[in-house]
């Protein structure tokens, strides 16, 4: 992640606010595609994220809703019809509690605000930020799934479930992984993979055949990438070392070795090791040098920027539908 200061033009510095013109500030950063995402810190202290375009800057708050806006004056819409839903169950009216398709159609535009943040966040590998942005975009789809009043807007962000799930687990698992926990990291791929596969079919959709579908390639990918980085036991390594000597015949450091794996098993299953029979579960290659798996998370997950393709697409004739 690039954090540097925020440096305004010389005519905002100067107190002038009144230029329109916004060349100095685009010249003082051109546009690279291999390097359009930054965090600043702006003039009150606050960090921002800014995305440079090819024609201009768009610029994320990190933290409470991406354009800074208070709809309905708490954090956001999603906020605040999860303050109406709970005090709906505090009078016994939860099971009654109905989004009507306007309120629906502003939580999909607030949710398309959310999926561009951590979209650039997953870029810029800021993995705590996806996971926040994340669940609280799957929360908007439970809240809307149970609660809308029409059909078309409660199955509407279905086809696009398996693509979050995917984005929230690789995140979770990356936190893990670069922490060397690798049996952490595994663990929520393979809980993601099993959720994906128990998805129920969105029927006649292709979206989501082709989001579930390719969820489950990267996160296969993601788990043999984890598992071929993943420190090999001292029985794996004696192994390798048992079927080293054995090649090269080195026969006495090869009984020393099979009598150190003998001890390591136990009683019941001792039994004389095969030298041939050694299974390569793992690389040997050591943690710290991993090119492979480094821009990995990238692949595969940059999506389309049009909002119509990130599954949160406004429905704005809702706006002209009766509730």
């Amino acid at each position: 992640m690039v954090t540097v200061a925020f440096r305004p033009p010389s005519w905002q510095r100067d107190g002038v606010d009144e230029n329109p013109d916004l060349r100095a500030l685009l010249q003082s950063w051109p546009f690279d595609p291999e390097n359009s995402a930054r965090i600043v810190r702006a003039a009150d202290g606050r960090e921002i994220m800014q995305i440079r375009t090819p024609l201009g800057i768009e610029q994320y708050e990190l933290d409470s809703r991406p354009d800074g806006h208070r709809p309905h004056d708490t954090e956001s819409a999603l906020a605040y019809q999860r303050q109406r839903l709970s005090a709906a169950e505090a009078t016994g009216q939860g099971a009654a509690f109905r989004l009507s398709a306007k309120e629906c159609a502003e939580l999909f535009d607030e949710g398309v605000l959310y999926y561009y943040r951590y979209l650039h966040l997953f870029q810029l590998k800021d993995w705590p930020r996806v996971v926040r942005d994340t669940e609280r975009n799957l929360g908007l789809f439970e809240l809307v799934h149970h609660h809308a009043k029409r059909a078309e807007d409660r199955e509407h962000l279905e086809q696009w479930r398996p693509y979050i799930l995917r984005m929230h687990a690789v995140a979770r698992a990356m936190i893990e992984w670069e922490a060397d926990h690798h049996a952490a990291a595994l663990k929520v791929v393979r809980a993601a993979l099993q959720q994906i596969e128990g998805l129920p079919d969105v029927e006649e959709n292709e979206t989501f055949q082709f989001e579930r579908r390719r969820s489950l390639e990267a996160l296969r990918e993601l788990a043999q990438q984890v598992e071929k980085t993943q420190p090999l036991s001292e029985m794996e390594m004696l192994e390798r070392q048992l079927h080293t000597a054995v090649e090269t015949q080195e026969f006495e450091r090869a009984a020393t070795l099979r009598d150190r794996i003998r001890n390591l098993r136990p009683v019941a299953h001792t039994f004389p090791v095969a030298p041939h029979g050694v299974a390569p579960i793992f690389s040997a290659l050591a943690f710290s040098d991993v090119p492979s798996w480094r821009n990995w998370q990238t692949r595969g997950t940059q999506n389309p920027v049009p909002a119509r393709a990130c599954g949160f697409n406004s429905l704005r004739r809702h706006h002209s539908s009766s509730d």
